[in-house]
């Protein structure tokens, strides 16, 4: 019977958990990156994760209070799922230590955690979102960092817990989440669209990714204002391209100045109007 009072720690949690992971294929990177810290003799005899981080711990290359080491073993696994789970367990470790209210983390100015927030409608999601990320599959699998993401999706209620595990449990790579986080979006609801555009600006830093999105659907509902090239004509000379101006359509409530040239033997006049 274990002794009253007995609590595994989180630390030691995490790490059994990342160790039942582990592949033949990550133990053997994990060997080579830490030839410099095991003695080869020893290295030989390690068979499975717990026993490498057993190793690991009794050399103080991993700590508790430090997970740098241990995020870039990780890193150079491929291994992004388990970055993954290391990034939460540095959050809730935060958490512990300092236990905000949900009211705390709004006052304050952050999303609530665990699904905190309003949840959206979960359903369906329109054809136009569809197609949009159907469009943009290649390069939201290939770029998108999963892992600054999924807090927001999760946060704002997008992904539940039993979603998220089953994203970063789908084979450990980025490219794996991605293509999973995809699979989900599109059964829950036009919301799901328009969060994850948000976490790509907030989350991910990855502005690109949410401009092509918007503006595939600003374009595709008649929105797109984007400036068009302006090129004036001069009854007096030949057609001439400015590349500093824009003219919208007449519709538009933007403005535009337009510089008109007079070409004249040996002279150039301009006038602004």
């Amino acid at each position: 019977m274990a002794a009253a009072g007995f609590r595994v720690s989180p630390f030691r949690k995490l790490l059994n958990k990342i160790a039942d992971n582990l592949t033949d294929r990550d133990m053997t990177t994990l060997k080579f990156l830490c030839e410099d810290k095991i003695p080869k003799a020893i290295l030989s005899g390690i068979s499975d994760g717990k026993a490498m981080f057993a190793e690991l711990l009794s050399r103080r290359v991993i700590l508790d209070g430090d997970l740098t080491a241990l995020e870039d073993l990780l890193q150079e696994c491929n291994r992004e799922d388990l970055v993954y789970l290391l990034e939460k367990f540095r959050e809730e470790s935060v958490d512990r230590r300092q236990a905000p209210s949900n009211g705390e983390h709004q006052a304050a100015g952050m999303a609530p955690r665990r699904g905190g927030g309003t949840a959206p409608v979960v359903g369906s999601m329109s054809e136009l979102h569809r197609s949009i990320l159907r469009d943009h599959r290649a390069t939201l699998v290939s770029d998108m960092h999963t892992r600054h993401v999924l807090p927001h999706l999760l946060a704002t209620g997008v992904l539940t817990d039993r979603l998220e595990a089953e994203i970063i449990n789908t084979g450990g790579s980025r490219q794996a989440m991605n293509e999973a986080l995809l699979q989900v979006l599109p059964t829950r609801g036009d919301q799901a669209f328009r969060q994850l555009c948000t976490a790509l600006r907030t989350g991910s830093q990855q502005n690109y990714l949410a401009d092509a999105l918007e503006q595939a659907e600003n374009s595709a509902q008649g929105l797109d204002r984007r400036p068009r090239p302006l090129v004036m004509t001069d009854s007096e000379g030949p057609a001439y391209p400015h590349v500093n101006f824009s003219l919208q359509d007449a519709n538009s409530n933007h403005t535009a100045s337009i510089l008109v040239f007079k070409f004249k033997p040996n002279t150039a006049q301009r006038d602004v109007r």
